[in-house]
């Protein structure tokens, strides 16, 4: 199977800039503990030619997003999404990263479909190795078909699930295939996007 990286790139662009809003939101909080009190957890499993697991609990700091392991969610009831994302530090000043993207507000389940066109789609991605100094990852990777659901919500929190099949691009542009199993989040919703 051949991964078309130009389409991927798009959406990952896409991706992150959701990513850095939600961060952005809780980097205006007038806390000074140094943690924005949203926690929460996000976790799954990977295998295929990649293999090993992301488990991340805690809560947002409001600096140093990337040395400490956190999750947190936020909503946007104008645009009918949710999204789950979190950090797990890793040695050397790298990190690991997920987002899950859920095109609604309300509780059920949305398929994951790669040749989604609309203005926010169903999409899980996740990057090993983040070097942000470098501005490079070791894995990016992406679900190409596969569910995400909201079990729970409220004006509060967001619980899910998520899993499915997808491609990973190394660092040097190498194609693995990956399934994602036993996907799970339980995170505060940001209260910047919840109406």
């Amino acid at each position: 199977m051949t991964y078309n990286l130009n389409s991927r790139c798009i959406v990952r662009s896409r991706y992150t800039l959701l990513a850095a809003s939600l961060v952005g939101l809780v980097g205006c909080s007038d806390s000074s503990t140094g943690s924005s009190g949203l926690s929460g957890t996000l976790s799954f499993s990977y295998s295929g030619d990649l293999s090993g697991s992301f488990s991340a609990t805690g809560s947002l700091p409001l600096s140093g997003q990337n040395t400490v392991a956190w999750a947190v969610g936020g909503r946007d009831a104008a645009e009918e999404w949710v999204a789950a994302q979190a950090s797990q530090p890793q040695s050397g000043g790298t990190y690991n990263y997920v987002i899950v993207i859920i095109p609604r507000i309300t509780v059920g389940t949305s398929n994951i479909d790669a040749n989604c066109s609309a203005a926010t789609c169903a999409a899980v991605l996740f990057e090993l190795g983040v070097n942000d100094g470098a501005g490079t990852s070791q894995q990016t990777c992406f679900l190409d078909a596969g569910t995400v659901a909201i079990t729970s919500i409220s004006g509060r929190r967001a619980q899910g699930t998520f899993s499915g099949t997808g491609t990973c691009i190394s660092s040097v542009n190498a194609n693995s295939n990956v399934n994602i199993t036993g996907g799970t989040f339980d995170v505060a919703l940001l209260t910047g996007v919840v109406p």
